[in-house]
């Protein structure tokens, strides 16, 4: 019987540091909400991507389950569970700074969403008057009324992305000859806003002001290791060097608010 070679620990410990010492931070992520169809025919002022991207305080990765039908077998008494469809989490939630220079469009561009859906905008982009005693709103069809995609009739839903890169995006590893790329890309499917939670106020203590919204989609899929060029904001992706967050995005931001505790994905540690 053969043998089974000794393992050398000094060996194996240096197998273990190279797995296990560079774990993934859960502080580097990029949330992408494109332009919606609707908001760009009726109000594309409302929208700034670069901001609600840098603004996003908070996000999750979204989780998903399996569905079981369960199968008994009456001779030998053992219960098999056999899946059969893929269950996805209901909503997904994000967490935004509110920033005064910018209009408080964190809060005003999900809540003319939302209007949008419900029919609180007429046909000519106007958000109607609620304080009328009769008031029509029809919503809206998820898809549009089969017009075009583009204008007053189109749909709400839209796509949305979140990506969890690494610090060293970007950037050239000293042993490597190719810029790193490790990288999760999750793209949602026909998400639109569920809900805008409450934000508390008080005058017992002067706290940054948050907003959480929570985003309902059909389905998720992943895309491992692109190769393409990600833009996260207040970053190059094509520069060399690890690159930081510039002076430029926290005047654009809106604010004299410094340091790295409002903008986690950009956090240094």
């Amino acid at each position: 019987m053969a043998s089974i070679p000794p393992i050398n620990p000094g060996v194996r410990m240096n197998k273990l540091k190279e797995r296990i010492m560079n774990p993934s931070l859960s502080s580097f992520y990029s949330v992408v909400f494109p332009l919606p169809g609707f908001i760009q025919a009726q109000n594309p002022a409302l929208y700034d991507g670069e901001l609600l991207e840098l603004s996003c305080q908070e996000a999750s990765l979204p989780g998903s389950s399996i569905a079981t039908l369960e199968q008994t077998n009456d001779y030998a008494g053992v219960t098999e569970r056999h899946g059969y469809r893929r269950m996805y989490d209901e909503t997904i939630d994000f967490t935004f700074l509110v920033t005064v220079n910018s209009g408080y469009k964190q809060i005003r561009f999900f809540d003319y969403w939302m209007k949008f859906i419900c029919g609180e905008i007429d046909k000519n982009g106007r958000v109607q008057n609620l304080d009328k005693e009769n008031i029509v709103m029809r919503a809206r069809y998820p898809d549009g009324d089969g017009k075009a995609k583009t204008g007053n009739n189109s749909g709400y839903r839209t796509k949305l992305n979140i990506v969890k890169y690494e610090r060293d995006m970007g950037w050239t590893h000293p042993k490597r000859e190719s810029k790193s790329s490790n990288l999760l890309e999750y793209h949602f499917v026909d998400a639109y806003p569920k809900q805008i939670s409450s934000s508390p106020l008080s005058y017992e203590g002067s706290s940054l002001l948050k907003t959480t919204v929570s985003m309902t989609y059909t389905r998720y899929f992943v895309t491992e290791n692109t190769s393409k060029q990600v833009a996260i904001a207040g970053r190059d992706p094509n520069a060399d060097g690890n690159p930081e967050f510039n002076a430029f995005n926290l005047r654009k931001f809106g604010g004299e608010l410094m340091g790295d505790f409002f903008l986690p994905q950009f956090s240094r540690v």
